[in-house]
């Protein structure tokens, strides 16, 4: 991904909090030279390597698993986003985007023991059922039940080799036309324009 200097994100834990935030990513691979793209959610895991593992699974109906495995895949986390118009600009000026999105490039494995695949639909479950206070768990379900199901899904791990954040929050204005650019933004009804706010109040450059 091409990153301006000024747009680039390097702490790691950001990074990694924006992800667990936006974990509904999308995951590209290439099968006979062709692209492929699937939306999943995917979780960033420590496993002791350098940077960790993210995990997913898919559908076996969904044919992108039969090719990905020692493949260099790539994953892709768009987070909020938002128009930027130039009328809130004190000089003339063209319109822009301001949004934040991080890509994740790693060799893809493919996990089909279904001890490993239980486990990791248990932690997937767990995370998204505790966050609405629910009590649903992979544990709750008829074993006859659960074991139809998973045995249509694969799972997929991914070693991850680099990490490329991009938070592109209009910091080349000047402080007069971001400080601008911020309280228009809390004026709209749309949550993408306060959350582009937020990350914009956390992340305020230095004005020089």
């Amino acid at each position: 991904m091409f990153i301006p200097k000024r747009y680039r994100i390097t702490d790691i834990d950001t990074i990694r909090t924006f992800v667990a935030e936006y974990e509904f990513g999308t995951l590209f691979s290439q099968s006979d030279g062709k692209p492929w793209a699937t939306h999943i959610p995917m979780q960033w895991l420590s496993d002791g390597s350098p940077h960790g593992v993210l995990r997913t699974h898919i559908s076996k109906a969904n044919p992108q698993w039969k090719d990905v495995e020692g493949q260099t895949v790539l994953a892709v986390f768009l987070g909020p986003h938002v128009h930027i118009t130039p009328t809130w600009y004190d000089h003339v000026n063209v319109p822009t985007w301001n949004y934040a999105s991080v890509h994740i490039a790693g060799r893809a494995r493919i996990i089909d023991d279904p001890k490993a695949i239980r486990e990791m639909l248990t932690v997937l479950v767990d995370t998204y059922e505790s966050a609405h206070g629910n009590t649903y768990s992979v544990q709750s379900l008829p074993k006859d039940y659960y074991n139809r199901e998973a045995q249509g899904l694969v799972g997929i791990e991914i070693q991850i080799e680099k990490v490329d954040a991009a938070f592109k929050l209009s910091q080349n204005r000047h402080r007069s036309d971001y400080e601008n650019i911020i309280r228009q933004l809390r004026n709209s009804k749309d949550g993408n324009s306060h959350r582009i706010a937020d990350l914009m109040e956390k992340h305020t450059p230095e004005f020089s």
